[in-house]
């Protein structure tokens, strides 16, 4: 397992790496469209291009979101204009990300990638909550795998903060 030392200099380092990043809060219009994301500006004019395309059922389109509590099985960007959003990472999306790094690497200078691991941390924490209750052995099976996976790839970026930070 991580130190606490060393789950203290990654959460350091990756809210320093993303700290110039600008997110937005995450919208989508309610009774359409509500699985892609948008942020306010943009979310704002897909309603009214809705309310002005269906002008009897004007009123059922409205702004969702923007309370910075959805969840999502990625990180969010607008799909109008592509400004990074705010969310917390379902399981399966900081299982994603893990396993995106470990395949494709972390790019130590990345400010986009230290704020999707500032995501999959804040999201998931740094280790296996003992008191949960798993449905059956292969969710718990799962999860130990995935704090496996966690703690190789944080070590690789620790190893990578060393020798080029």
């Amino acid at each position: 397992m991580l130190t606490e030392k060393e789950q203290e200099k990654l959460d350091d380092f990756f809210r320093d790496g993303a700290e110039d990043i600008e997110i937005e809060p995450e919208y989508w219009v309610h009774g359409e469209y509500e699985g892609q994301s948008f942020c306010y500006d943009c979310c704002m004019k897909k309603v009214a291009w809705f309310q002005a395309g269906d002008l009897e059922n004007a009123d059922e389109y409205c702004i969702d979101g923007g309370c910075g509590n959805s969840e999502g099985d990625s990180i969010p960007y607008c799909e109008t204009c592509g400004k990074l959003l705010g969310n917390t990472l379902t399981d399966y999306g900081c299982e994603e990300e893990v396993n995106n790094f470990l395949e494709c690497g972390f790019r130590i200078k990345s400010p986009e990638d230290c704020y999707a691991m500032e995501r999959v941390i804040g999201s998931r924490g740094w280790e296996i909550w003992e008191e949960r209750t798993y449905r059956n052995k292969d969710d718990k099976e799962r999860d130990i795998k995935y704090y496996e996976k966690l703690e190789i790839l944080c070590k690789r970026i620790l190893n990578d903060i060393e020798k080029n930070g």
